[in-house]
């Protein structure tokens, strides 16, 4: 029997799989053997709103719950160090269940992902590009006593 935490909105086996891995709302763990679901627990994500290290601390969370694979439709790049410590096997899946998700993984039809397919941290473009140009503000500060030099990135459009 595999038991694998499937990424989730609001948990359970019919819920899709989150696009994001860290700060998914909830995970869904399944238990799965021969094509079907044995068993289900769908656990908050109390990492989902962390200022930093969401996904780290994510699959700790997991861990401790016995998962041998997690799946998410992305994952950071920092979840990788600890998935090789915890012996955790990211795969991505979208466009499926939870359920669905999980037997794919125990028929051998999800690829695991390596460190080097995963996203980096978010890029911002240099200015002018994608639409981002240099903040012009003024900096007055408090009551206008302030002597803030106005070095903000401002932004035109959408990037």
């Amino acid at each position: 029997m595999k038991k694998v935490a499937v990424a989730t909105v609001r948990g359970g086996g019919a819920d899709q799989v989150s696009p994001v891995f860290g700060r998914c709302q909830t995970f869904t763990l399944i238990k799965v053997e021969d094509g079907e679901v044995k068993g289900e627990e769908v656990i908050n994500n109390e990492f989902a709103s962390a200022e930093r290290g969401a996904g780290i601390q994510a699959v700790g969370l997991v861990a401790r719950k016995k998962a041998e694979a997690i799946i998410a439709g992305s994952f950071g790049p920092n979840v990788f160090s600890i998935c090789g410590q915890s012996d955790i096997k990211p795969f991505v899946a979208s466009g499926m269940t939870a359920s669905e998700a999980a037997k794919a993984y125990e028929k051998g039809d999800l690829e695991p992902v390596s460190e080097a397919e995963a996203g980096g941290p978010a890029q911002i473009p240099p200015p002018g590009i994608g639409g981002v140009q240099p903040g012009g503000g003024a900096g007055r500060g408090r009551g206008g006593r302030g002597f803030g030099g106005g070095r903000g990135v401002g932004q035109r459009g959408q990037f």
